[in-house]
């Protein structure tokens, strides 16, 4: 997922079982793997008082749809 700040993120802390990465000054990718809760990230970022205004998968329908056509 890709989730967009309402503010610059100055101290993004790591999240056991879940990949945090910072991609610009209020933008991060999460990636958690299948089954688990996308609700820890959202408490471990509300921790650090990262207030998350949009999100979004990774990658887009079209592209989704396509690699389901073709697997």
């Amino acid at each position: 997922f890709l989730l967009d700040a309402s503010s610059e993120i100055n101290d993004l802390q790591p999240l056991e079982g879940a990949e945090i990465t910072q991609l610009d000054e209020s933008t991060i990718e999460v990636t958690i793997r299948k089954g688990d809760s996308i609700n820890r990230v959202f408490s471990h970022l509300e921790e650090h008082q990262i207030v998350i205004e949009s999100m979004r998968n990774k990658t887009n329908r079209l592209e989704e749809l396509f690699m389901e056509m073709v697997e």
